[in-house]
């Protein structure tokens, strides 16, 4: 769902998934087994996230101005 401005209405679950996959990522990357697949696929998904949550946070900013 989108509203009229056009900033997801799903911002929680941008974060959960933010913080989810950065915690993967941060525990992979210490682990013994590294696999540069693994951590690079973990950045596309990283990537648009948090583009996302950037968004929403400068939208709900200029909301609460």
């Amino acid at each position: 769902m989108v509203n009229t401005t056009g900033i997801p209405v799903f911002e929680y679950a941008i974060v959960f998934g933010l913080v989810l996959f950065l915690l993967l990522k941060d525990i992979l990357s210490v682990s013994e087994v590294q696999r540069k697949t693994i951590i690079s696929s973990l950045n596309m998904v990283i990537g648009p996230l948090l583009v996302l949550f950037i968004a929403t946070v400068v939208y709900k900013i200029i909301e609460i101005l």
